[in-house]
């Protein structure tokens, strides 16, 4: 697994989502245990994206950073604009958690934002996001 740290949270990429459990020293993610994860792997079904508060924020007030995960292989695998959707549809719900409140046109270019950073770093191919 892969951790890359930015200013307002953490973005983990791993082919195996059960790596955010040793990481974060849990036994559940949002109600979904390890030993479920597993059996979703085992099925062929994978989380291709997963946002969420920190498990050690209990309160939800960003005491600890939020995390993206993004499976790199079901990245690599699809187009570049599947792949640009799961992570602009991650983006999303990160701008979501960092900027509750906001009206829904500063959430959404904040994501874009989040987003062209994210594949910049990642260096991702060049795609257009905007319609």
């Amino acid at each position: 697994m892969r951790m890359l740290p930015y200013k307002e949270f953490e973005l983990f990429l791993s082919n195996d989502f059960t790596d955010l459990y040793d990481w974060f020293e849990v036994k559940s993610i949002q109600g979904l245990t390890k030993a479920e994860s597993v059996a979703l792997m085992q099925h062929k079904q994978r989380i291709q994206s997963f946002v969420n508060y920190s498990p050690k924020d209990v309160l939800r007030g960003c005491e600890h950073k939020p995390y993206m995960y993004l499976n790199r292989e079901m990245i690599n695998d699809l187009s570049v604009h599947e792949s640009s959707f799961i992570i602009m549809g991650a983006c999303l719900q990160m701008a979501k958690i960092l900027a509750s409140g906001s009206d829904e046109d500063k959430i959404y270019s904040f994501a874009e934002s989040l987003a062209l950073n994210i594949t910049d770093d990642l260096n991702y191919p060049e795609v257009y996001m905007r319609l």
